[in-house]
């Protein structure tokens, strides 16, 4: 795995870390990766390569007596973006129930029984669930209080990623709130003056992919985001990382010779679109053998939240149940020669079960 891992990470197939984790945190899985990437830029991966290789042959020949010689370091970085991308691997999309993991599939690597494969996959994913939901409140105290979000600072939103606001379930697995998650992330993503995409899915009513289009922006390190043209983008080395914000919208009466010169850029904020997206998705999501799980709701105590709520919720259209503008479907880390290849994205469905009408008690109190 450390070997396809270091491969991927030089061919710039970002997203094949992609991992799945039991919580809603998309945005913080894409944002860690993004980090994990660029800590290990300065590293010669190809030394790392050929150790790797080196190592895997020196175990197949091991007896226990040699296993210590078998043992070397290696960068935090790199264990963890091999551990996301065991995870990225097991993934699979159900039409009808989202995305799932698949542990059983680590059987394509060696003879491993079922109840190692679900062992190890259990672990990975409540050790990086647990990690990125804590890794909210971090980012926080690393942005200077003066960097604005849909108009509000980092510190105010913040106060809804601290320890008390995180949830637990009966497996203890931590669940920060996705809706001020989402907030911190875009905070970090506009202070270090990343770049990021909007990659909407134009399609029809009866589902047919008319057309993509694509919007590039770069945080302008205080307040938001600005655009950036393709001239300007085509500057960037081919394996830049860039988070990714994935949906769709629906267009009605109009076919695929008809889409792309009706194709306008969007006139909204990349921020408050995204906010307005949040506002129908579920704070936490439904957690299967905990039925009681997320139906408390968040005690805004911080009353200043409520007008940037409000003014996002004037977006229409930003919904499963009504995607005529952008709905959002999933945020991923992934490399500029990835966007510009000619495969498209693959499309993570979204079942309308997981958004649910007033499952977000934000909503009942604009």
């Amino acid at each position: 795995m450390l070997i396809l891992a270091i491969k991927s990470l030089q061919d710039g197939k970002y997203t094949d870390f992609d991992a799945l984790t039991p919580t809603n945190c998309c945005h913080g899985m894409a944002l860690y990766v993004k980090i994990l990437i660029s800590n290990l830029k300065s590293l010669d991966l190809n030394h790392f390569l050929d150790a790797a290789q080196l190592r895997f042959h020196t175990l197949q020949a091991c007896t226990s007596s040699h296993l210590e010689y078998a043992q070397w370091e290696l960068p935090t970085a790199l264990i963890d973006l091999a551990s996301l991308y065991i995870l990225g691997f097991i993934r699979e999309n159900d039409v009808l129930k989202g995305a799932r993991t698949n542990p059983k599939k680590i059987k394509n690597f060696g003879e491993f029984s079922r109840k190692f494969c679900y062992k190890v996959i259990n672990k990975l994913q409540r050790k990086y669930a647990n990690l990125i939901a804590e890794s909210y409140n971090k980012y926080v105290q690393d942005i200077p209080s003066y960097v604005y979000i849909n108009a509000l600072t980092i510190d105010i939103w913040g106060e809804y990623v601290t320890k008390q606001y995180l949830k637990i379930d009966k497996k203890n697995l931590l669940y920060a709130p996705c809706l001020f998650s989402m907030q911190i992330v875009l905070g970090w993503l506009i202070y270090n003056q990343s770049h990021v995409v909007l990659l909407n899915d134009i399609k029809a009513v009866n589902g047919e992919l008319l057309s993509q289009q694509i919007e590039i922006y770069r945080g302008n390190g205080t307040d938001g985001f600005e655009r950036v043209s393709l001239e300007q983008f085509s500057f960037l080395p081919d394996t830049e990382s860039l988070v990714v914000f994935r949906g769709y919208s629906i267009k009605e009466d109009v076919n695929s010779s008809q889409i792309n010169s009706s194709i306008v850029p969007f006139d909204i904020n990349l921020e408050l679109l995204i906010l307005s997206c949040d506002l129908y998705y579920p704070l936490f999501p439904n957690v299967s053998d905990d039925p009681d799980f997320g139906n408390s709701p968040i005690n805004l105590k911080q009353e200043k939240v409520l007008p940037a709520l409000r003014e996002s919720s004037k977006i229409k259209g930003v919904s499963v149940q009504d995607p005529r503008t952008f709905c959002l479907t999933h945020v991923v880390t992934a490399s500029k020669s990835q966007l510009m290849s000619e495969k498209i994205f693959p499309v993570y469905p979204v079942p309308p079960s997981v958004h649910k009408d007033s499952s977000n008690f934000i909503i009942a109190m604009l």
